[in-house]
C-alpha cells in the first residue's frame, strides 16, 4: 500500500487518502471500465462494471448522477427499470472492450465516521472525486459514490483512529484511478485513444497536468422514490483537495533489533536522516507538529498470527535519536516467531493533518523476549551474598483509615464538548464599579444558542460573564473545572487573541459552568477595525488534547449596544414563528404521538417546555453548528484545503425573557392557540 494521510472533512467525517501502489494495481480486463456522458452537466463520469464491485466499489449500484442543481438520480440497476436506461441525457458506455490489458493504478479513498454517529439527521452521503480537464473548464468525475445510512457497506475498524479528542471506529471505502499515473500514461502518447485521459474528458485532450484531486461530500437531506427509482436531494457540502502524488516520499519509518542489546529501536527518518530538521521546517511553514508512534506485537502460534500487545506513544521532542523498546512475548514457549508493526504519524495539532508511514520487523527468537529471561547453567554454582538493611528504633506506622484500602477512584476529565447542544447566558458591564464576584452580577435569563449571543467591547475595561448550559429539560450547567477556559478573538491578520478566565469563586464557580473574563479596553482597537460584526469564541483547553471550541458568538462596538433590545425581540419573534409552525404541524400528527422528521412535538407531548420544543425543532448534528472558521493547512506540498469549501451550520435559537422582549407566557399562549392544546412550562 502506498503512503497515506488524513484530512478533516467535517466534525463527524475524516478522509483518509492513500496513494496507489502495487497492491491497488489491476489489469483493465479485471476491473472493466465504463463511463457516463452526463449532458446535464457536460461531464464525463468514470466507473467500473458490476464484476468489479468487490474491487473498486465504484459501479452503477453504488453511484449517482447529478441531474440538475441539488437533485441526483441513484443508478442502482437492481430495479425493474434502471434509471440509466430511461434518461437519454445520461449516456452509458461499456469500455471493457477497449481497455483489455492495461494496468490501472488506483488510489484508495476512505471516509471514517466519528464513533457513535449513524447519520441520524441525514439520509446519507454522496462522495464525489473529480479532477480538472486540460483544455476546458469542465470536471472529469472519477466517482459519485453513494452511502446511505441503511447500507451495510461500512466496515468496523479493529483499531479505531484517535484524532485529537475524537475516535473514528468505522469507515466506507472505494477506489479511484491514480491521476498521476493517468497523466503519465496520457502525456507519453497524447494520440493514444486507449487511455483514461482520452476516454474520460469531453474533448479527448486529457486531464490538467497539475490538477489537484478534489474530494467533495454532499449530505443527502431527502430521498424520494418514483417508479421504483430513488432520487436524492442534497444540502450541505464539504470539500477538500489533495495533490496527485505523495510529495513526502522521502519520509519513512524504521524499526530494527539493536546491535548492542536485547531490545529494538524505532524512529522515523526523512531522506535517510533523523526528522528533527524536517519537523522544524514543517513548523516554520505553519503548524504544530508532533510524532505519534504506534507499536503492535503479533505472535506466530501455529498458523495464526495473534495480536498480543499494542500501544501509542506521543513524542513531543528529541527527534534526533531513536526510541527504545523491549517487547514481552506472551507465548514465548509456543510461538515460533513474532513480528512488530511500527506506524509513525506526523501529526499537526493545529488542524489534525497526519502523514503516515509504516514498517515492520520479524524475530525468530521469541524465547529471548519471554517473561523469564533464559538462564545460563554454570558448572560451579556461586551464590550472591544476602544483605539485610534493618532500621533500629523506628516507630511502627499502622494504617487503620478505610481510605487506605479503598483502592483508586477514576475521574473522567471532559476534553470535548458537543457544541451542538450548548447554550449560554451572558452578562457584560464596564469595569467602573463592577464586581464580577458579586452574585448580582448574574445571567440575563436568556438562553442563547450557538452564534446568537453578542457582547459589546468598550474603549475601557469590561467584564463579561458566561453561564454555559447543555440543552436539556431543564438546562444543565456544564462542569468546566477540568478545563482551561479562554475567551478568544481574531484580529484582522487572522491571529488569535486569547484572554484567560478569572479565577473561579464561590459565586462564579467553574463547576457551575460560570466563567468571568476581564477584557482590556485595548482589545477593541485590535479586533473591531471597521463597522462589521466579528466573532468571539469560548475555547476549552486540556493538556495533550489541544483546543476545543465550546461556544461562538458575535462581538460589536459598545456604541451599538442600543440595538440589543431590538435584536432580542427579533430573535424571540423568530422563536415564536418557528415554534408556532412546529405546533401547527404537531396538531396533524397521529394519535400515536410520533414525531415528524423536523422534530416537532406532537399532541401527546403537550406539557413540554419551550426549551424542549426548541431542542426538538433544532435537533442538530455535529456538522451543523456555528464553529470557528476551519484552520487552513500549512502552505506546504502534499495537502491543502479548497478555499471555496463551505458548510451550512445552524444552532439553537434563544428564549427571550427580558422585559423588552416577548415573554414566555406570550409564546405559550400563541403555541396553545395554534396547536389546539394546552402547553405549559416545566418547573
Amino acid at each position: 500500500m502506498g503512503s497515506s494521510f488524513y484530512l478533516q472533512l467535517a466534525p463527524y467525517l475524516l478522509l483518509e487518502y492513500t496513494y496507489g501502489g502495487s497492491d491497488t494495481t489491476f489489469i483493465s480486463n479485471i476491473v472493466k471500465l465504463a463511463r457516463i456522458q452526463n449532458t446535464y452537466t457536460g461531464e464525463m463520469q468514470l466507473l467500473n462494471t458490476s464484476p468489479a464491485l468487490n474491487i473498486t466499489q465504484n459501479v452503477l449500484d453504488t453511484s449517482a448522477a447529478n441531474i440538475g442543481g441539488v437533485k441526483w438520480a441513484f443508478l442502482d440497476k437492481d430495479v425493474p427499470t434502471p434509471y440509466i436506461s430511461i434518461d437519454p441525457k445520461l449516456v452509458y458506455t461499456d469500455l471493457s472492450g477497449i481497455f483489455t490489458s492495461q494496468n490501472i493504478v488506483y488510489d484508495r479513498v476512505r471516509l471514517h465516521f466519528v464513533s457513535g454517529y449513524r447519520l441520524e439527521d441525514i439520509e446519507g452521503l454522496i462522495a464525489q472525486v473529480y479532477v480538472r480537464e486540460a483544455q476546458t473548464s469542465k470536471n472529469s468525475i472519477f466517482a459519485n459514490n453513494v452511502y446511505l445510512k441503511s447500507d451495510d457497506r461500512d466496515i468496523l475498524n479493529p483499531k479505531p483512529i484517535m484524532l485529537g479528542d475524537r475516535m473514528y471506529d468505522r469507515y466506507v471505502e472505494f477506489l479511484v484511478p491514480s491521476l498521476k499515473e493517468a497523466n503519465t500514461d496520457f502525456y507519453a502518447n497524447p494520440t493514444n485513444a486507449i487511455s483514461l485521459g482520452n476516454q474520460y474528458t469531453s474533448n479527448n485532450r486529457g486531464f490538467l497536468f497539475n490538477s489537484a484531486i478534489y474530494v467533495k461530500v454532499f449530505e443527502i437531506s431527502r430521498v424520494e422514490k418514483q417508479n421504483g427509482n430513488l432520487f436524492f436531494h442534497t444540502s450541505d457540502v464539504h470539500e477538500v483537495n489533495v495533490n496527485q502524488e505523495d510529495t513526502y516520499s522521502l519520509l519513512s519509518a524504521n524499526i530494527e533489533e539493536a546491535s548492542d542489546g536485547d531490545y529494538f529501536v524505532y524512529y522515523p527518518t526523512y531522506n535517510g536522516n533523523f526528522i528533527e530538521d524536517f519537523i522544524a521546517d514543517l513548523n516554520t511553514r505553519g503548524g504544530d507538529h508532533v510524532v505519534l508512534n504506534d507499536i503492535d506485537v503479533y505472535e506466530q502460534i501455529g498458523a495464526d498470527s495473534v495480536l498480543t500487545y499494542s500501544f501509542t506513544q506521543a513524542q513531543l521532542g528529541e527527534f534526533d535519536q531513536p526510541l527504545e523498546y523491549r517487547p514481552l512475548v506472551k507465548y514465548s514457549d509456543v510461538a515460533v516467531a513474532f513480528h512488530i508493526d511500527y506506524t509513525v504519524r506526523i501529526y499537526n495539532r493545529e488542524n489534525g493533518y497526519q502523514l503516515i508511514r509504516k514498517a515492520s520487523t520479524t524475530s525468530f527468537n521469541p524465547r529471548k523476549y519471554g517473561k523469564n529471561i533464559e538462564k545460563i547453567a554454570l558448572a560451579q554454582q556461586s551464590y550472591p551474598m544476602k544483605v539485610y538493611n534493618k532500621v533500629y528504633g523506628a516507630s511502627t506506622v499502622t494504617f487503620n483509615s478505610p481510605e487506605a484500602t479503598s483502592g483508586f477512584n477514576t475521574v473522567y476529565v471532559p476534553v470535548f464538548f458537543d457544541a451542538k447542544r450548548i447554550v449560554v447566558q451572558t452578562k457584560s458591564v464596564l469595569a467602573e464599579g463592577a464586581d464580577p464576584t458579586d452574585p448580582n452580577f448574574a445571567e440575563s435569563g436568556i438562553y442563547f444558542g450557538q452564534g446568537d449571543a453578542r457582547i459589546y467591547l468598550s474603549d475601557f475595561d469590561s467584564y463579561f460573564k458566561f453561564s454555559v448550559f447543555q440543552v436539556n429539560s431543564p438546562p444543565k450547567k456544564i462542569d468546566l473545572s477540568a478545563s482551561v477556559i479562554q475567551l478568544a478573538f481574531k484580529d484582522p491578520a487572522g491571529n488569535m487573541v486569547k484572554i484567560p478566565a478569572l479565577d473561579s469563586t464561590a459565586d462564579n464557580a467553574y463547576t457551575d459552568g460560570e466563567v468571568v473574563f476581564k477584557v482590556s479596553g485595548s482589545i477593541k482597537k485590535k479586533i473591531l477595525t471597521d463597522n462589521t460584526l466579528k466573532s468571539f469564541y469560548l475555547i476549552s483547553s486540556n493538556t495533550g488534547s489541544g483546543d476545543t471550541i465550546l461556544y461562538t458568538g458575535s462581538v460589536d462596538k459598545i456604541e451599538n449596544i442600543g440595538k440589543e433590545s431590538e435584536r432580542l425581540k427579533t430573535l424571540a419573534t423568530s422563536v415564536v414563528n418557528s415554534t408556532s409552525k412546529s405546533s401547527a404541524s404537531a396538531a396533524t400528527t397521529t394519535s400515536t404521538g410520533s414525531t415528524g422528521s423536523g422534530g416537532v412535538l406532537s399532541n401527546s407531548n403537550k406539557n413540554a417546555s419551550i426549551l424542549d420544543t426548541l431542542t426538538a425543532n433544532n435537533k442538530g448534528n455535529v456538522n451543523k453548528v456555528k464553529t470557528e472558521e476551519p484552520i487552513q493547512p500549512p502552505s506546504i506540498p502534499g495537502y491543502s484545503v479548497d478555499q471555496n469549501a463551505s458548510s451550512l451550520k445552524t444552532g439553537v435559537k434563544p428564549v427571550a425573557q427580558t422585559k423588552d422582549s416577548i415573554s414566555k407566557t406570550d409564546v405559550l399562549s400563541k403555541l396553545s392557540q395554534q396547536s389546539g392544546t394546552s402547553i405549559s412550562l416545566k418547573k
